[in-house]
């Protein structure tokens, strides 16, 4: 499979998918734990606003050149699973995004409903995000949502990561995700705590709260 079979799989598994069914998964997995719902927000978010026809005709949008032969992980993949377990996961490269949206779009052929209670909790999330003072940093953000959520601080800091991809946790002063993401190596930023995080929520600090039209494209219901 090369760059451009690669990109036809992607674009083809991306309009299998639309953003209501991600958002109610990751909403369920919230309660639920699900590694594989929670994860789709981030890759769907990666990719769902790129121009596809832009995406077919030039690969290097993704990191990719015209001969690279990428690797998609198989449906069994020992390996893909302790990304999804890890929160170690690249949301933005092309061969866990085919097959992260590949393996959503076939398993989710019943309607996902989350719970009254996921959505609260959720309500809970960006509560104490727009609470927290113009002059907090990562760790402060980070540790606000402990005893919130389930998980660690890995947990936390995958799905604080996942926001900045959706716009949710938008740096105001740098660019977004659509179409931008894959040069995001070349902005990160110079402090090695910040620099540990992934493009954009890097940036984030306190000044940027949350981003309300993000919250209310993804989470209707909630805003």
């Amino acid at each position: 499979m090369n760059a451009t079979e690669a990109i036809e799989r992607l674009v083809a598994a991306l309009n299998k998918i639309d953003k209501e069914t991600v958002a109610e998964a990751f909403v369920s997995s919230l309660v639920s734990g699900r590694p594989d719902y929670r994860s789709i927000l981030g890759t769907y978010g990666c990719f769902w606003n790129i121009d596809k026809e832009q995406l077919l005709n030039s690969p290097k949008l993704v990191g990719l050149a015209a001969t690279d032969q990428p690797t998609v992980y198989g449906a069994g993949s020992l390996a893909f699973t302790l990304f999804f377990r890890s929160n170690s996961m690249e949301h933005g490269s092309v061969p866990n995004a085919i097959y992260e949206l590949e393996r959503f779009a076939t398993t989710t052929s019943a309607p996902i409903s989350a719970s009254t209670e996921s959505y609260a909790l959720l309500g809970t999330i960006f509560d104490t995000i727009r609470k927290l003072p113009p002059q907090s940093q990562l760790t402060q953000l980070e540790k606000s949502l402990s005893g919130i959520m389930k998980g660690n601080t890995l947990h936390r800091k995958h799905m604080l990561e996942m926001f900045g991809y959706c716009d949710i946790i938008h740096p105001k002063r740098q660019p977004k995700i659509a179409g931008q993401y894959y040069n995001a190596n070349k902005h990160l930023p110079p402090h090695p705590g910040k620099s540990e995080w992934r493009y954009p929520a890097c940036w984030w600090t306190g000044t940027d709260g949350l981003n309300e039209d993000a919250v209310k494209f993804w989470f209707p219901s909630i805003s």
